[in-house]
């Protein structure tokens, strides 16, 4: 141990029993006496907690059939692996209470089959060595964050966001589903486990070789080595869940939300916070927003900070969930309904009354106004996505097509 050196079959998922690395584990993760003696441990502790008890360390190391001898020679059991221990007494019996262990599965070694989790090894060199391979700071300890992607060689990642994305998503096995800038596909496996098929895209050469090595054996994958915008949407329906790449945000949601909206069934996108909060400014002066609101619910679920990320990146991010709205306007009609918006943001400083003067008769704007309630002294860019559309399906009605703008 004082060599660094771990057994060959020590994977990480076994624990060291010897006395100075469980207390300077104990140590690094600042749980003091009496926190302790409060049956107190971390918040953040990465969920698990550790025994102290010395009575129940001697009993897992006499139950797990180590001798003194190995001990000194840094030997544990190949087998040593399983679950975790707790190290406050009182937190034990009552993990035992709420898991429904009884006395006599105790007696006969028998633990639930839930009763798993992620193993930690308590070397501290092991532990540094893994932080600092995952780029995590002291701040971000002393703030109990986690990366979301906290990936490595050592640890995986927190599943909770990837997993909330899938149920936001409500992926079945029914769903195929693109996952845009698929990286060394940690997002990738965990949609597989849902989705009926999954399309990995990735534009990194490495990256690319990665994930058909990691996805080889895999039937319900198909891995595309390309810049997304020049990926091929097929014409089947399809949801995306993906960490897109931050430079071409504007792109992946004009090439899903427009471009193929008559596929595309919504899903949920990590992306740059700024340009997620200018899909909801109430000044909207970008055509594609409104049309976007009008075929979609847009929502930010929440926003991600940057340290949720490795490597974190220099903005902030946000969980954008999308979903398909009830048609009104037929997908034949996107083009046109485009030209209409781009026509009358012009001048986005008009008054709504001149503006949709341009389009419809006097008469016809003062009964669009009464019709849709809409305030015609507001300035054209104040009008609601919602709005937009009614005055389009209007124009639609009561416009000669040559009238229309094109």
């Amino acid at each position: 141990m004082n060599k660094n050196k771990l057994p060959v079959r020590f994977t990480g998922q076994h624990f060291t029993i010897d006395k100075v690395l469980i207390e300077d584990a104990i140590k690094q993760s600042r749980i003091n006496q009496n926190d302790m003696n409060k049956n107190k441990l971390p918040v953040r502790f990465t969920g698990q907690h550790f025994t102290i008890d010395k009575v129940l360390i001697e009993d897992a190391i006499k139950q797990s059939r180590i001798n003194q001898n190995d001990m000194n020679k840094n030997k544990l059991p190949v087998r040593f692996t399983g679950q975790h221990f707790t190290i406050d007494k009182v937190l034990i019996e009552d993990a035992i209470k709420q898991s429904r262990i009884n006395q006599n599965d105790m007696n006969k070694n028998k633990l639930p089959v839930r009763f798993t989790g992620q193993h930690f090894t308590i070397d501290k060199v092991l532990i540094e060595d893994a932080i600092k391979q995952s780029r995590i700071n002291q701040n971000d300890m002393n703030k109990n964050k986690l990366p979301v992607r906290f990936t490595g060689q050592h640890f995986t990642i927190d599943k909770v966001l990837i997993e909330d994305a899938i149920k936001q998503s409500r992926i079945n096995q029914n769903d195929t589903v693109l996952d845009i800038g698929a990286g060394k596909g940690f997002l990738t496996v965990q949609l597989l486990q849902k989705a009926k098929f999954v399309i990995a895209i990735e534009n990194d050469f490495e990256l690319i070789t990665h994930l058909k090595h990691k996805f080889k054996q895999t039937q319900n994958i198909q891995v595309f080595g390309c810049d997304f915008r020049n990926y091929k949407i097929p014409n089947f329906s399809f949801k995306v869940v993906s960490n897109i790449p931050f430079g071409i945000t504007s792109e992946i949601l004009k090439i899903l939300m427009f471009e193929n909206m008559e596929s595309f069934q919504g899903g949920s996108i990590f992306l740059q916070l700024e340009p997620a909060k200018k899909l909801f400014v109430d000044k909207i002066f970008n055509p594609y927003t409104i049309l976007y609101h009008t075929f979609y619910s847009l929502k930010i679920v929440y926003e991600i900070n940057p340290n949720s990320f490795i490597p974190p990146p220099t903005v902030k991010s946000a969980f954008l969930k999308i979903e398909r709205k009830p048609l009104h306007i037929d997908f034949n009609q996107k083009v046109k309904y485009l030209k209409f918006l781009s026509f009358l943001l012009q001048k986005p400083n008009l008054p709504v009354r001149t503006a949709l003067k341009l389009i419809f008769r006097k008469s016809q704007v003062n009964e669009i106004s009464e019709k849709l309630g809409i305030n015609l002294n507001l300035k054209i860019v104040n009008l609601s996505p919602s709005q937009w559309k009614d005055c389009f399906i209007e124009m639609l009605k009561v416009v000669p097509e040559k009238f229309h703008p094109s």
